[in-house]
């Protein structure tokens, strides 16, 4: 980890003693430009002035400066403990704050950071992630850490402004299912909108499900075992908005219950995988 990741800031990394970092800045009002914000760091320096006195660049105005611009309110009436939880995403994700639930959360996200970024901990990115993962209504997170990079537009390949435009038309296109019945008798129907870039071009239609520890790919003949290589198609042709039978109620879903549903289109099967033209859109539950 030292090889690949050197601390960038000094301590304290955000909220400056002097205020002088861009995080300041960033929760600064109509009545100052920069202010401290940081609730935990403050509690510190008050907790530990007598250790921090002894230090020649220590300075006794550090617990009253932050005190008071942690009471600050701006013209809308809005204080730093609120623009705080705004700023912080994980406010909106977990129910660890009383903020979940509270927001409209994107569905699709895409992530990438270099591993070599010393701005912050890993875990921060990588928490993010996950918890968008696990929210309700999230559908796709893109989540990569690019070996050798730093804090930048981190890519393995390409630029990162063809590489997310890329992203958004498949975001854009949309796949999604819909179903009705028990669980012993389960219609299930997944809904396929190419992108505007990709209509009416010849491509391929995918069907998968993940049961248990092995991949079944559909196929016009019925479902079968997909174990690496090339991926089963189950319709080429034109592309155009489609819908696609899963399981036509004659299966009982309740025998497989955490099995996973994949579905997406390509003009080849590459062109799937490396835009991401698919999704999981249903778990059976």
């Amino acid at each position: 980890m030292n090889s690949q990741k050197t601390p960038s800031k000094s301590v304290p990394a955000f909220d400056d003693l002097s205020r002088a970092k861009a995080e300041n800045d960033v929760f600064g009002n109509d009545r100052s430009d920069y202010l401290h914000f940081d609730a935990t760091l403050s509690n510190l320096l008050s907790g530990n002035q007598t250790t921090y006195a002894n230090f020649p660049d220590w300075k006794a105005s550090y617990i009253s400066d932050y005190a008071s611009d942690l009471q600050s309110v701006d013209k809308l009436g809005i204080g730093i403990e609120s623009r705080l939880n705004m700023y912080n995403p994980m406010y909106y994700l977990t129910n660890y704050y009383s903020g979940y639930k509270q927001s409209t959360v994107a569905p699709y996200w895409r992530i990438h950071t270099g591993i070599k970024q010393g701005d912050t901990a890993s875990t921060v990115e990588m928490n993010l992630a996950l918890a968008l993962g696990k929210y309700p209504g999230v559908k796709s997170v893109e989540f990569a850490t690019i070996w050798g990079q730093g804090h930048t537009k981190a890519e393995r390949t390409g630029n990162s402004t063809d590489n997310f435009v890329a992203y958004v038309n498949q975001a854009v296109a949309g796949t999604f299912s819909s179903y009705t019945g028990e669980l012993n008798k389960r219609q299930l129907e997944v809904n396929i909108t190419p992108s505007q870039l990709d209509l009416g071009k010849n491509g391929n239609y995918y069907v998968c499900a993940y049961v248990g520890s092995s991949f079944y790919c559909k196929t016009p003949s019925g479902w079968v075992p997909w174990q690496g290589g090339k991926v089963p198609v189950y319709r080429l042709g034109l592309l155009s908005e489609s819908s696609i039978d899963v399981t036509d109620g004659s299966m009982d879903l309740s025998k497989i219950v955490g099995t996973e549903v994949y579905a997406g289109y390509g003009l080849s099967e590459s062109d799937m995988f490396s835009n991401r033209k698919y999704a999981k859109v249903y778990t059976v539950k």
